[in-house]
């Protein structure tokens, strides 16, 4: 696996849904799961309950966590991607100059 910061076994289960959910609003994400012939999920796609109503949304749900963690490039990038935006904000900076990192 191509693993940035923190790896993807690292991330707790709460983690891992954040980031899942937050990559697929990401349209180089979106892009980059339709070039691996996936199916791109619908928005609530991440519910259990309705991946155990809906074998559809089951199937594009587990395609999609299995894939997510081994797409190396594509995830390495949203992360960069993520940690720039963050970076931006004034919680992070005020919390960054804080710790004396800034």
């Amino acid at each position: 696996e191509n693993e940035i910061g923190i790896g993807w076994n690292d991330l707790s289960p709460e983690a891992r849904q954040t980031e899942l959910n937050a990559a697929l609003k990401d349209k180089l994400v979106k892009a980059a799961i339709e070039e691996a012939g996936l199916e791109v999920c619908k928005p609530d796609d991440w519910k259990p309950i309705v991946r155990e109503r809906n074998p559809a949304a089951k199937k594009r749900w587990d395609a999609w966590e299995h894939w997510w963690p081994r797409s190396g490039v594509v995830r390495k990038e949203f992360l960069e991607r993520e940690m720039a935006f963050a970076a931006t904000q004034p919680g992070m900076q005020e919390a960054a100059a804080a710790e004396g990192v800034v």
